[in-house]
């Protein structure tokens, strides 16, 4: 029978704190030392809030969906109810965090219907309103190796009181008119078993798909992981933290002399604390790290109001661009980008020794990417390339009508030393064969380097 331990991480458990003096070599071990590291260890994930996310309006000058009377004779406003993907995304799941969304928006806007047939002939314009409307759709597909869950989750917006849906045009008027909405806790499905919350427990990909629907205006949406439960079953072979918190099989066990793991018994003994147990949860955790970049095509006063989903950046040339700015062919100090020197946290030792790498750092990393071989209508393969300096780079290879979806490369990327060493990261693309394009929608890089289930 298998052997659940549990600790929720949503509350506030006795957690102490570090007592005086060190954990010394070759010393009589003391209780109070060890179980505070062990504890100590345990918070590491009750802690995160890594953002997986974001979209909004990124300095756009004015938004997709107008002020403008909706009675009209082409198509200026979005259909109701209709959904355009805005931004995509893919990482593997911190264990024992779900997510929340937090968006910040304005009054939504009209939408329009075409005219019925009665009304084209009394003489009425082709498009007709379809009313004031608009949400944010967040589709989430969790996959652990073994069939993939998917859950939809919406968040209604407030819809504009004035003529036409406009948004307010006085001054400061758009400010006062913004509203906060969030989904606290997204699941892929009710946590109502220690065996469900276990296998969301074990190493999962989440793809994520967030849609504006209607006449929506976003200033801001970002989703983030959210401590919730840390369940794992006696023989789990890798543990993110010692859950030594309340389990169903009790309170954690009272640590009154030093040992390896309190029960190496298999099957369904009780691994948890000890030495060896330390160790093992130290270098899973030292596994998880930040996402460092996120990149979407989307680009809110550019895009067409008849879109599904944003056009994609495309690539036509057998030389390198970025793909944020076509003019510039090759990473550069002085060129725009990214930053990762946040990443310099997350460095492991292994690959970071202070003797050969003074002044320098490096992380593993996993680059994604949501594209296809070819422009929509003729193939070409195409390479996608995370530079972080002038001698490191990452590339990601797609081959000649690849279909749309994920594709991942692992590599290492600079960092620096810490968070205040210059460092720019350029995404740039090219085609590598045939006479179509190369098309990408949304890239995102990750610390890490271990297989997807």
């Amino acid at each position: 029978m298998a052997r659940y331990y549990r600790q929720t991480l949503t509350q506030a458990e006795a957690i102490p704190r570090a007592p005086a003096g060190p954990l010394l070599g070759q010393q009589i071990a003391r209780r109070p030392p060890v179980v505070a590291a062990l504890r100590a260890q345990d918070r590491v994930v009750a802690q995160s809030r890594r953002i997986v996310l974001e979209s909004g309006i990124s300095g756009a000058a004015r938004w997709l969906v107008p002020n403008t009377n909706p009675v009209s004779a082409v198509r200026t406003y979005p259909l109701r109810d209709a959904q355009r993907i805005v931004a995509r995304t893919q990482f593997r799941l911190t264990p024992g965090c779900m997510l929340e969304l937090r968006a910040l928006a304005g009054l939504s806007g009209q939408t329009q219907r075409a005219a019925t047939s009665g009304e084209l002939g009394a003489g009425a314009l082709a498009w007709q309103p379809g009313g004031v409307q608009g949400e944010i759709r967040l589709t989430a597909t969790w996959d652990d190796g073994g069939t993939p869950v998917q859950r939809v989750s919406t968040v209604v917006l407030p819809g504009s009181g004035e003529l036409y849906g406009r948004a307010p045009t006085d001054a400061a008027g758009q400010f006062a008119a913004l509203r906060v909405r969030a989904i606290d806790l997204i699941t892929p499905q009710a946590l109502s078993s220690s065996v469900i919350e276990r296998r969301w427990c074990q190493p999962t990909v989440v793809t994520l798909s967030l849609a504006y629907v209607g006449g929506a205006r976003v200033v801001s949406c970002v989703v983030s992981e959210v401590p919730h439960v840390a369940t794992m079953e006696a023989d789990d072979p890798t543990w993110a933290s010692h859950v030594l918190g309340s389990t169903p099989s009790g309170p954690a066990p009272a640590v009154a002399y030093p040992y390896q793991r309190l029960s190496e018994v298999s099957p369904d003994g009780d691994p948890r604390g000890g030495a060896w147990h330390l160790q093992d949860v130290a270098n899973t955790q030292a596994l998880l790290g930040p996402t460092l970049l996120r990149w979407h095509a989307y680009d809110e006063d550019d895009e067409l109001v008849t879109i599904a989903e944003a056009a994609p950046r495309i690539s036509t040339s057998t030389s390198f661009a970025s793909l944020d700015n076509a003019s510039l062919a090759a990473w550069s100090l002085t060129n725009e980008g990214w930053s990762l020197a946040a990443g310099a946290y997350a460095r492991r030792r292994k690959l970071n020794d202070p003797d050969g790498m003074p002044h320098n750092g490096v992380v593993p990393v996993r680059l994604r990417a949501y594209c296809r071989g070819s422009d929509g209508a003729v193939s070409s393969g195409g390479v996608l390339r995370l530079q972080t300096g002038p001698y490191q780079w990452v590339d990601l290879t797609i081959a000649s009508g690849a279909a749309a979806g994920w594709y991942s490369a692992i590599g290492h990327a600079r960092v620096g030393r810490g968070p205040g060493d210059p460092e720019v990261v350029q995404l740039l693309f090219r085609r590598t064969g045939g006479a179509g394009g190369f098309s990408i929608w949304s890239a995102c890089v990750e610390v890490g380097d271990q297989a997807d289930p």
